[in-house]
């Protein structure tokens, strides 16, 4: 037998861990940067190698690291930088 929550995240077409997470994050009233961090599971890192030589590459590692290197989580950067973006848009 399913425990209750067994029960709705068998009904999630996702996987059942991301279906855990969001189903917290809708109870603790933290949906969003849920919502972000699911999304961002299921595609390639923001944070890859751009293209410019090692020394661009050495000053973009820097930049990224003034941004969200207090943060010390992957997904709480990709969250943040989510928000800039979305703040950059308005």
């Amino acid at each position: 037998p399913l425990t209750p929550l067994g029960f709705h995240l068998a009904h999630m077409p996702m996987d059942v861990r991301t279906a855990k997470m969001l189903l917290y994050g809708a109870l603790m009233r933290c949906l969003g940067p849920m919502l972000t961090i699911a999304a961002s599971l299921s595609q390639k890192s923001p944070f890859t190698r751009g293209f410019g030589g090692k020394g661009r590459e050495d000053q973009l590692r820097q930049e990224r690291l003034d941004a969200f290197g207090a943060l010390r989580s992957d997904h709480l950067s990709v969250v943040m930088a989510f928000d800039g973006w979305e703040a950059s848009r308005a």
